[in-house]
């Protein structure tokens, strides 16, 4: 297959719909953090990454965050279609697809280039501390191929 440069190259993975898009909506909140994250708009985000959820409907609340329920994930991921380079966003997703939640670790997965990075939610402890979020930046930059652009 050729990719043009109107195709995604990425593939982000999410757990599921929020609740203010509870139907098959890849992204809302999440997807303007990480584009402002990385320094582009959310429509240059979604031009490099397409965008979908292990879950296709948001699976209710729990004390401190969304309730992910981990069986219907692990079905849902055994089947799932990955890219040539696929991010899962968060440990949980990872989870999903019975891989380690090691962030920012490249891995073959199903002859797919897969890494796993912090979810993107504004409740993701991992989003407070300065220098993660610089690595995180550099990382998810590079992932998408923004430091290739002059």
């Amino acid at each position: 297959m050729i990719l043009t440069s109107n195709l995604p190259t990425i593939l982000l993975v999410g757990q599921a719909p929020g609740p203010r898009h509870p139907r098959a909506h890849p992204a809302t909140q999440s997807h303007v953090r990480l584009a402002r994250l990385v320094g582009v708009t959310p429509a240059v985000l979604a031009a490099r990454a397409a965008w979908v959820n292990v879950l296709p409907t948001f699976p209710g609340a729990r004390p401190g965050g969304d309730a992910f329920p981990r069986v219907l994930a692990r079905q849902a991921a055994q089947d799932f279609p990955l890219m040539a380079t696929t991010l899962l966003l968060g440990q949980q997703v990872a989870r999903a697809f019975s891989l380690p939640p090691c962030y920012f670790l490249w891995q073959n997965f199903r002859g797919c280039r897969v890494a796993v990075v912090p979810h993107p939610s504004g409740r993701n402890r991992y989003w407070n501390d300065p220098a993660r979020v610089a690595h995180a930046a550099a990382f998810l930059r590079t992932a998408l191929g923004l430091d290739a652009e002059p």
